[in-house]
């Protein structure tokens, strides 16, 4: 006589109803992850004159509607004829172009070199047209802005300078990519791949990223291509974005490329941590960066 046991049947009955959810926690993802990887604020809390600071509010078109957009600083810049630099501006996931944490670095920057500066919000974000946020439509924003100061405002693009903070270091390294003629471009606190910053987090890597994610940010694929002057700053404390994801990307970036690594600063506050040390950093980097275009 053979004993029908009930655990003989459980385990295929357990095995088909994990998968099953797994697979609805693999479509939960699919479908939240545009709201884990951009997180926009609508309200603009404060504006560059709540920082003492000049600016001039712009629109660019983009699909069917418009970023909105900040001149900050010298207008002297905005002479055809100037060799000034001008630094474009890219923020990271969070918040908008009135956060303060762009907000303080961009008065900080403009205290340190002076100078223009240029921000304008992705779609989605702050005053720009409205709709969720992509990977894809945040590059043709960013081909929005280059048309503008290229063409619009006719800035040669050897006077342009990128700068990015963390999101803002992939759109940075992506519109360095597509636009080689930049001046220089500084990459603060930034990120090989989504997927990888995703794998941190014991729970993520329980699943398929490469398969589920729709946006990747791929900048260790973009960072080869790179021929300008280009400078990785990342903290050791970075609790966001792990510091050993700036070695990769600038072991992967030809040269001239520059590493600097800041002891005891974290993701946001390296202006209260290592002010001094982070803005030099930066100022020393434009120096030889523009000795090196003078020289060409």
């Amino acid at each position: 006589m053979i004993l029908d046991f009930p655990w003989t049947n459980a385990v295929p009955i357990a095995v088909t109803g994990l998968a099953i959810v797994y697979g609805l926690l693999c479509t939960i993802l699919w479908h939240l992850q545009t709201g884990l990887v951009f997180r926009p604020y609508a309200e603009i809390a404060q504006t560059p004159t709540d920082y003492g600071l000049n600016y001039r509010e712009v629109w660019i078109p983009v699909g069917d509607g418009k970023l909105n957009a900040w001149w900050i600083g010298s207008e002297t810049a905005l002479d055809r004829s100037s060799d000034e630099r001008i630094t474009l501006y890219f923020h990271g996931n969070r918040g908008n172009i009135g956060s303060r944490l762009n907000l303080d670095r961009i008065a900080a920057f403009q205290r340190t070199w002076g100078g223009a500066f240029f921000i304008a919000d992705y779609r989605g974000f702050g005053q720009s047209i409205e709709g969720p946020p992509s990977e894809d439509k945040l590059y043709e924003d960013l081909e929005a802005i280059w048309g503008y100061l290229t063409e619009t405002e006719q800035i040669a693009p050897e006077r342009i300078a990128l700068y990015g903070h963390s999101l803002g270091g992939a759109a940075a390294i992506a519109l360095a990519n597509r636009h080689p003629q930049v001046r220089a471009i500084v990459i603060d606190s930034s990120f090989t791949t989504i997927a990888n910053v995703a794998r941190k987090d014991l729970f993520f890597r329980l699943f398929p990223l490469r398969a589920i994610l729709r946006h990747r940010f791929e900048s260790i694929d973009k960072v080869a291509a790179l021929t300008m002057p280009t400078l990785y700053v990342h903290g050791t404390e970075d609790t966001v974005v792990p510091t050993d994801m700036s070695e990769v990307l600038h072991a992967a970036t030809p040269e001239p490329s520059e590493l600097r690594i800041l002891s005891g600063v974290d993701h946001e506050d390296v202006l209260e941590t290592a002010d001094d040390e982070f803005l030099g950093a930066i100022a020393d980097f434009y120096d030889r960066a523009d000795r090196l275009l003078r020289s060409r």
